[in-house]
């Protein structure tokens, strides 16, 4: 389910728990952050691109931008449009599609960049390539979100464990860091 959807079913009633990026934005809904992360470009792997040794956002302007999702709207692709116009520039070229496996499918085949969350990066595929880029970050978040009236116990233990979850986490990345 993409978060129009999941928002929806969750105010209906038809499920319990959603886990949402970017969160969902709602005031009748409890939520946990799982994780931050930051973003990163998906480049196809012939760009222009993979030469430069630091790429800056601002650089981008004249690049196609594979981006998701195309319904609803906003959504993801609104951020990092947002992302654009704060880096002063609207893509060259826009394509839009359901997902970002769709999207990464289209970067593998050389139509554009994406701009995907850095977890992305762990499973590679053919024809992409992941590079950090300089400007402004604004990162996502992995969050798990419940109605506030939904107090059945399930879902009030699930909320404790996500929190107790991300708490460790937290702790361990910070520990991590300054290990660095």
């Amino acid at each position: 389910m993409n978060n129009a959807e999941l928002q929806r079913a969750l105010v209906s009633r038809e499920i319990d728990l959603a886990v949402a990026r970017p969160e969902l934005k709602d005031e009748e809904f409890r939520s946990e952050l799982l994780c931050r992360e930051n973003l990163i470009l998906a480049i196809p792997d012939n760009s222009r691109l993979v030469e430069l040794t630091e790429i800056h956002f601002s650089d981008l302007a004249d690049q196609t931008f594979v981006l998701y999702p195309r319904r609803p709207r906003p959504s993801y692709a609104d951020v990092v449009l947002g992302m654009c116009e704060k880096a002063g520039f609207s893509p060259a070229k826009l394509e839009l599609t359901q997902d970002f496996q769709s999207a990464i499918s289209l970067v593998s085949v050389g139509v554009g960049l994406s701009v995907v969350p850095e977890t992305v990066s762990r499973t590679q595929r053919p024809g992409v390539l992941f590079r950090p880029y300089v400007g402004h970050n604004p990162g996502t978040g992995l969050t798990v979100h419940a109605r506030l009236d939904n107090r059945a116990p399930q879902v009030i233990n699930f909320m404790e464990v996500t929190r107790k979850f991300a708490r460790k986490a937290s702790r361990q990345s910070v520990n991590l860091g300054e290990q660095g």
